[in-house]
């Protein structure tokens, strides 16, 4: 029974809006005559769709100028620390571009879409931030290590990489990667184990 009322309400104040609407439209046709009213909506309309498209594309900006993509390590055999994996970083741009990435535990910059994919723990005597101006096009490599239970079946899984390009101090970089909080993520291609 409330909701028959609430759509009754809806339906009402929505059929007092229609004639609204069309008094607004019929007095601003009455101001300009027909034409120009419509060259005016055609502009309006090529505006909003030119605001859209550019708001979407300084979205994927970021996105865009990193690539990422891993494979497997050839030249070193399973070992204890791991399945060995080439993780690579893409500068795409045309434009120097800075990337932070962890001196010693790269792990922490990095994440897997399978629950199933970790990275291995890693004992480091110092682990701080450290800035890599990518030139154009210029491709930086890491090795990283993954581990999952053994007895499972083959394992699929992407990479992604957790960029963020500025911060403040050493201790917020260190909470954002630590609670992936304000950072994009760029996934790579994926990977079979």
């Amino acid at each position: 029974h409330k909701m028959s009322n609430l759509l009754e309400r809806t339906k009402l104040n929505f059929v007092q809006i229609l004639p609204r609407s069309s008094q607004i439209q019929g007095s601003l046709a009455a101001t300009f005559p027909n034409e120009n009213f419509n060259e005016m909506k055609k502009l309006f309309l090529t505006f909003l769709i030119s605001l859209i498209f550019a708001c979407s594309q300084k979205n994927n900006k970021d996105e865009n100028v990193i690539s990422i993509t891993i494979k497997k390590d050839e030249s070193i055999n399973l070992n204890s620390l791991g399945n060995p994996i080439i993780v690579t970083l893409k500068n795409n741009s045309n434009k120097i571009f800075p990337i932070w990435i962890m001196s010693c535990n790269y792990n922490k910059n990095f994440i897997t879409n399978n629950k199933n994919i970790e990275f291995p723990a890693i004992d480091c005597d110092k682990n701080i931030p450290k800035l890599y101006n990518l030139n154009p096009l210029e491709e930086k490599e890491i090795k990283l290590y993954v581990i999952y239970s053994v007895g499972l079946p083959k394992q699929k899984f992407k990479i992604g990489f957790l960029m963020n390009k500025e911060f403040s101090t050493v201790e917020k970089y260190q909470n954002e990667i630590s609670n992936k909080e304000n950072l994009k993520i760029i996934w790579s291609n994926q990977l079979s184990i």
